[in-house]
Parts: C-alpha cells; sequence; structure tokens
C-alpha cells in the first residue's frame, strides 16, 4: 500500500491537473450544457456527490471503466479490482469511482486487503459486476470537491 504523504502528495498533484482540465465546472444539478464540462449534484443522505460530464469532458479526461471481480486469492473468493481505480483521499481513505449511467460517477467507499501493482483485493466494497473507474478517478475527485470551480 502506498503510503499516506505519498498519496497525498500524488492526489494533490493530479487534483491540480483537474482544474487545468475542467475549468467552468458548476454544482447545478441541472442538465449538461454543451459548454459545461461537469455537474456535481447532491446525492440524498450521501455524504458523497454525482458527478456528471459531458461527452467532450468524458473524453478529454480519457475515462476507463472495468469491471469489479470476483477472483481467488489464497485459496479465497475475493473481490478485484485493477489497482488503477484505487483512490487514497487526503486522510488515506480508499475509494473507487462506480458508474451506472453514460458518464455519470459516484465515489464509493473500499477496504483493501492487499494490493500488488496490478490489481487490489478488497475485503469490503461494490458489488462484483459493478463498473469502477479505472482511469480518471483522481480527476473525479477533484471535479467532486469542486477544486478550482468558483460554485462549491
Amino acid at each position: 500500500m502506498m503510503p499516506k504523504t505519498q498519496a497525498h502528495n500524488a492526489l494533490t498533484a493530479v487534483i491540480a491537473a483537474a482544474v487545468l482540465v475542467l475549468p467552468g465546472c458548476t454544482s447545478s444539478g441541472a442538465a449538461l450544457d454543451p459548454e459545461i464540462p461537469a455537474t456535481v449534484e447532491e446525492i440524498s443522505g450521501a455524504k458523497v456527490k454525482r458527478v456528471t460530464l459531458s461527452q467532450k469532458a468524458n473524453e478529454r479526461l480519457g475515462i476507463k471503466t472495468a469491471t469489479l471481480t470476483q477472483q481467488t486469492v489464497a485459496g479465497k473468493p475475493r473481490k478485484v479490482v485493477p489497482a488503477s481505480a484505487v483512490l487514497y483521499d487526503a486522510n488515506g481513505a480508499t475509494w473507487v469511482y462506480t458508474t451506472g449511467q453514460t458518464n455519470s460517477y459516484v465515489r464509493a467507499s473500499i477496504t483493501i486487503e492487499d494490493i500488488t501493482p496490478d490489481f487490489a483485493v478488497l475485503s469490503a466494497g461494490p458489488a462484483v459486476g459493478t463498473t469502477v473507474v479505472s482511469v480518471g478517478a483522481a480527476m473525479l475527485y477533484g471535479t467532486e470537491l469542486g477544486v478550482g470551480s468558483k460554485a462549491k
């Protein structure tokens, strides 16, 4: 697992890059205008928010997804995601972004049991079969938090 300081520094750098990539993000839940790259909306009863990107922003960020699978690890069935899907927040908590709708993403908490350069073995997290963001999660996180946005 990545040390907290290293994870925090990496996250800070990526969030700073999000500021340059997604200028003009908005906090409204309104339908996306072609000129607005992202909307961030509250989810009733949740601490996380839904991030919806325009098609152009989704392509510009190069968002890629993978499926949370179940594999046998050390003789036991375990949930597995690509290591690139794992997001560390400033407090060291671990997350993945899930998607169930086109260009719409919601952060989900995970607990990592083990991690390799290629995949993370989870002891807790979304259900097997869930689609997770494998490339671009840090950019989504910066957008969700409103980094660089005037409207939060």
